[in-house]
């Protein structure tokens, strides 16, 4: 796309030497990604000012500067400048227009909320791609369409990321996509696209470290649900959390049309718990139009009820085959790192799950204590991540041995902090010593210990880093993958059990 296209949402720009047909190879915020034919737009971030590298990006040959100082361009530079007022929503706007809003072409989704972002993401698209609505996905895993996936570095992407996957989706046939949409993005601006239907899970306390109180988390996560966020000449929808206090809070302040999911009287997709055990989750599931249906899925937990409710409600709200759906669960192969089930129920059984707050701890420990067998013990492995929320390490502790017979406290990305101080901090306020908690900084040795130790029957949770392959210590990063530690040492005694 030519210079001048890209920047004609601009009203002034001071051309200099540039040509507006000169074609645009590449956007970017960071100067270290400039070479020749990139526009560069300079952003003022929490750690960094682009506005100090304007001189590098434009010795390394970009063609246009985006910037909220112009004094700062020095006067050799002979490509177009475009002073703004806000560089961060000329990058999105930008962005849109050199992948030529491939958004509009595809029906969107948003997940919000502290947890159950990743499942509702992948049971959505599943239903969708059974359906054949061809979705992608944009989240914390990675990014994928069908068969291809592209690395994913945050939660939610910047703005040329973001509109780079959308423009490969639409070229490779999408339909639409679902994009999980973090408190840190929506606070920054990061995530400027018109969403058609809007969801919320729950709200409990998480990030703080970066947010500081409840209130900003909790209104940064609300941005999702402004008029901003909405697409213009079509109904803008709202998927909440009728249960969650928070999710009352929504309904009542959105523009976008609200409908709500949960046990109580007042929600639109309202469900009851019917059965559950290690295997599946039995539900009944009545839709707005009355009409109410048994659900049997493979995903364990109350909690996914409402992860799962909150997809078929999507489905149902977009018009499409919603007992089509409903039925392509028997299918669904399960979500990466999210209570990921390794070897056999009546042998040793493991569950791999990315509960790194206090509250999806107890979520999936109360669950998974509930579903244990009369007689066997559960054994929780976990730890809290280096340089995050120190807060709620104590309340991780104070759940874990709440609710497990034996929790072996560990590393979880330790970053730069010393892991046994970390270890420390988890373990405050609990009644020590006890032989019902072990310490073991190094996290395999960890897992080994709890396979070790558990008989047939008993069940093992491994809890905190979930889909992730790495391990973070000082500054290094190392292969680290929870899921196949277990599946090796699973596999060889379920063969040895056989």
């Amino acid at each position: 796309m030519q210079l001048g296209d890209v920047l004609n949402i601009h009203g002034k720009i001071d051309w200099r030497q540039a040509i507006p047909q000169t074609e645009v190879k590449a956007i970017a915020f960071d100067s270290r990604k400039v070479d020749a034919g990139t526009i560069y737009v300079a952003i003022r971030g929490t750690e960094a000012d682009g506005h100090r590298y304007v001189a590098d990006a434009a010795n390394q040959g970009a063609i246009a500067i985006i910037v909220e100082d112009v004094s700062v361009v020095p006067d050799f530079f002979q490509g177009a400048v475009v002073n703004v007022l806000d560089s961060r929503l000329s990058l999105q706007a930008i962005s849109q227009n050199f992948y030529s809003n491939p958004g509009d072409h595809l029906y969107s989704v948003a997940v919000t909320g502290t947890n159950g972002k990743t499942s509702v993401s992948y049971i959505l698209e599943h239903m969708l791609n059974s359906l054949r609505f061809s979705c992608g996905v944009i989240g914390t895993i990675d990014h994928h369409f069908k068969s291809r996936s592209w690395p994913s570095e945050l939660t939610t992407p910047d703005p040329v990321t973001l509109q780079e996957r959308l423009k490969e989706f639409v070229d490779f046939g999408a339909k639409a996509f679902v994009i999980e949409a973090s408190s840190h993005a929506l606070k920054q601006g990061r995530l400027k696209q018109g969403i058609d239907i809007a969801i919320f899970t729950n709200f409990s306390r998480d990030h703080l470290d970066y947010h500081q109180t409840l209130e900003d988390y909790f209104k940064s996560k609300a941005r999702l649900f402004t008029k901003s966020m909405m697409k213009e000449g079509r109904e803008s929808l709202a998927v909440i959390n009728g249960d969650d206090i928070h999710g009352e809070q929504l309904a009542v302040l959105t523009p976008r049309t609200s409908f709500l999911f949960g046990e109580g009287e007042n929600c639109d997709f309202r469900f009851r718990l019917v059965s559950e055990n290690l295997k599946a989750t039995k539900f009944m599931l009545t839709f707005p139009n009355g009409k109410a249906y048994e659900v049997v899925s493979p995903l364990l937990g109350k909690h996914n009820i409402y992860n799962y409710v909150a997809a078929i409600a999507c489905v149902y709200l977009m018009n499409l085959d919603y007992k089509e759906a409903i039925a392509s669960m028997k299918r669904f192969p399960g979500i990466p790192g999210r209570m990921q089930k390794v070897g056999k129920a009546d042998h040793k059984v493991a569950f791999v799950d990315y509960a790194h707050t206090d509250d999806a701890l107890r979520n999936v420990l109360g669950l998974i204590a509930r579903l244990t067998p009369e007689g066997k013990r559960l054994i929780t492995v976990f730890g809290c991540g280096g340089d995050r929320d120190k807060g709620k390490r104590s309340f991780m502790g104070r759940v874990a041995f709440e609710l497990s017979d034996t929790i072996i406290v560990t590393s979880d990305n330790p970053r730069s902090e010393d892991p046994q101080s970390i270890i420390d901090d988890i373990l405050e306020g609990l009644p020590l010593p006890s032989e019902r908690v072990i310490q073991e900084v190094d996290r395999k040795k960890a897992i080994e210990m709890a396979v070790d130790r558990a008989k047939p029957g008993d069940v093992i949770v491994v809890a905190g880093k979930g889909h992730e392959d790495y391990q973070i210590i000082g500054g290094q990063r190392h292969h680290f993958s929870d899921y196949e530690i277990l599946k090796s040492l699973l596999t060889v005694i379920d063969k040895e059990e056989s």
